[in-house]
């Protein structure tokens, strides 16, 4: 993409903190207008109620996949979070 205006909207302060420095997004924005807006949970942002809703739908239903079937541990997703970026940008 270039010359384009993209705007990552997210409830997570933290997910957004950590993509702000990855590789992958600076590389976006040296040819893209990037804007990253933090929209906290109940503040009025059009479609964040619907999203926190589709949120919480998905994680009350049951897993469909292999078993066992295990919880991650917060740590992991975090790591996993702040590396995909930089494995996107590797794979492409």
């Amino acid at each position: 993409m270039q010359g384009r205006t993209i705007q990552i909207c997210s409830g997570s302060l933290a997910a957004l903190l950590a993509i702000e420095s990855s590789k992958t997004l600076n590389d976006l924005a040296s040819r893209n207008k990037v804007i990253l807006t933090w929209a906290p949970g109940h503040s009025g942002v059009r479609g964040n109620e619907e999203a926190d809703r589709l949120a919480r739908e998905g994680s009350a239903m049951y897993p469909i996949g292999l078993e066992p079937i295990l919880g991650v541990p917060y740590s992991m997703g975090v790591s996993a979070i702040k590396e995909l970026p930089t494995k996107e940008f590797k794979n492409s």
